[in-house]
């Protein structure tokens, strides 16, 4: 029935592109106008053959044929419409005409439909469904059939996430800035500038049986002052995000956490909550059981309703992470309530540690994080942001500049790879560069660039750097703004608690003038506090 209705249609727009070519004067549109009004899906029918067209906002298409996809790049001249595929240099040009849903090109006569898009969306994700690794990174990409994704890293890190198409365009975590075209070559897949080789498909078992949903109205607005970031196992790198909200004058509070301003995850019910909330005092991630995965501790106010000018009082509430989801433990969050002694999230980490050792069972040892197996490293890694092909928005890239200082090495193949660094040790590395594919660089990387400080043999003299300053949060903004010739001697330590920022990587006893050119540098910079520390 189908193929019968778009066989009547292909009939009808013969005719009428007749009339469209008898008025091509008026129809002809100009390059920018047309521009405008291409993009969209377009379905081009006759008897025996059926075929979708994709235009995308970005100059790129894909056709979707019965047996095959083709893609590549599309542009307007005032020749016309040139499509180049993904193979080929250039393109034929096409005499296009538009008029409304009709579009002519050359003796081929489409008609607009949108509900074609789902088609084009269905036959990209079956080509994408698999595992996929990286060509310039050791990465390996995990697309689930349920629009489900892990990332998997040599150094056996992982996060998790979700994919969806929009037209030709790839999107992670519904975040419209990570949308990108993607192109499939046999076992060869493009998407944005980073190139894939197919690997393997997923089977079943490979499947988790809970993923993380996105499907979640997030309600009220955040209380910023305690959101935080952590790594909470299976969810991965998120944001613990609480909402407040008015309800009809109900004040009620909600826990989410987010991924890439996404929320994965809504906590459930703080059960112990009695009267109107009014307020939180503290809200942290421990690892209360020793499990090896981090719960969540909440102390919030609420008054008690129907008095009036009502006692506020601290309610504490234990959330207990079970790997894909977390509990609220009633009867723990009751035992931090009854204790009078709880006034802060250490005393409940302390009460609740000494019970479980107290009570005759024996805690199970703590397991160790995935970025502490860098504790002790000092190798000195960068981090390999993106590799951009033409114009650099260099506006767009500079908004990473607090995270490290900001360099760029043209390739011969026309793209210009960007640059973090320099970090002392993987363990530095990678605690920033979560923060990188957080803000919408997910393909970023870090590389091991020198590796003489973990090398130096016993005896020999140790390496120092000049400390300019230390500081809980990472911002080395103006340093960006130095001389070339100093750039590369800017160095970030982080301690576990704390970023410290340095200049050079030197031998003192060897080399005594060098701690004094970095201490000029310093002052320059209006660092007047800098001293010389050993690096091992």
């Amino acid at each position: 029935m189908k193929k019968a209705i778009y066989l009547i249609l292909s009939l009808v727009l013969l005719t009428s592109s007749c009339e469209l070519f008898n008025n091509g004067k008026n129809k002809k549109l100009d390059p920018e106008t047309l521009s405008q009004m291409l993009p969209g899906t377009w379905r081009w029918s006759q008897a025996g053959a059926d075929e979708v067209w994709h235009f995308s906002e970005d100059r790129t298409y894909v056709k979707v044929k019965r047996f095959d996809l083709e893609f590549g790049t599309w542009g307007i001249n005032e020749a016309g419409l040139i499509m180049a595929e993904q193979k080929e240099a250039s393109g034929t040009p096409y005499d296009v005409l538009l008029d409304g849903n009709l579009l002519m090109l050359d003796d081929l006569s489409l008609i607009r439909d949108s509900l074609a898009g789902s088609e084009v969306e269905e036959a990209l994700s079956e080509k994408l469904v698999g595992k996929w690794q990286s060509k310039v990174a050791e990465e390996i990409y995990e697309f689930m059939p349920n629009g489900y994704m892990i990332v998997r890293y040599a150094d056996e890190m992982s996060e998790d996430g979700r994919w969806s198409f929009s037209g030709n365009q790839l999107v992670e975590n519904n975040a419209a800035r990570s949308a990108a075209p993607v192109f499939f070559d046999g076992n060869e897949m493009q998407w944005s500038t980073q190139r894939f080789t197919r690997i393997g498909d997923i089977a079943p078992e490979d499947i988790p049986a809970i993923t993380p949903s996105t499907n979640i109205s997030v309600k009220g607005q955040p209380i910023e002052q305690h959101k935080f970031d952590a790594n909470l196992g299976n969810f991965g790198q998120v944001a613990f995000t609480p909402h407040w909200e008015d309800r009809f004058g109900e004040s009620i509070v909600h826990y989410y956490l987010l991924r890439n301003g996404v929320a994965v995850y809504e906590f459930p019910e703080f059960s112990e909550a009695k009267g109107k909330f009014d307020g939180l005092k503290a809200v942290s991630a421990r690892d209360l059981n020793s499990d090896g995965k981090l719960d969540i501790i909440v102390m919030a106010d609420y008054v008690q309703e129907g008095i009036e000018g009502g006692t506020k009082n601290t309610i504490n509430g234990i959330y207990i992470n079970k790997g894909s989801s977390f509990s609220f433990d009633r009867n723990l969050s009751q035992k931090m309530n009854q204790d009078k002694g709880i006034n802060s999230v250490n005393d409940i980490v302390k009460a609740v540690r000494g019970s479980s050792t107290s009570s005759g069972k024996a805690s199970k040892p703590s397991t160790a994080t995935s970025l502490a197996k860098y504790k002790g490293d000092k190798t000195i890694c960068r981090i390999r942001v993106a590799s951009l092909q033409g114009t650099i928005d260099y506006e767009a890239i500079g908004k990473l500049s607090d995270l490290g200082i900001l360099s760029f090495e043209p390739s011969d193949n026309g793209y210009t790879r960007v640059y973090l660094g320099n970090y002392v040790g993987k363990y530095t590395a990678y605690k920033v560069i979560q923060q990188v594919k957080r803000r919408g660089y997910p393909s970023a990387f870090v590389v091991e660039d020198q590796d003489f400080l973990n090398k130096q043999e016993e005896g020999g003299s140790p390496y120092s750097t000049y400390q300019i300053y230390s500081s809980k949060k990472l911002n080395v903004g103006t340093l960006n703004e130095i001389g070339e010739k100093y750039r590369e001697q800017v160095f970030i330590i982080f301690t576990g608690t704390n970023y410290r920022v340095s200049l050079g990587m030197y031998q003192k006893d060897l080399y005594p003038y060098e701690e004094q050119t970095y201490a000029g540098l310093g002052g320059t910079l209006g660092y007047e506090d800098g001293f010389s520390k050993k690096v091992n």
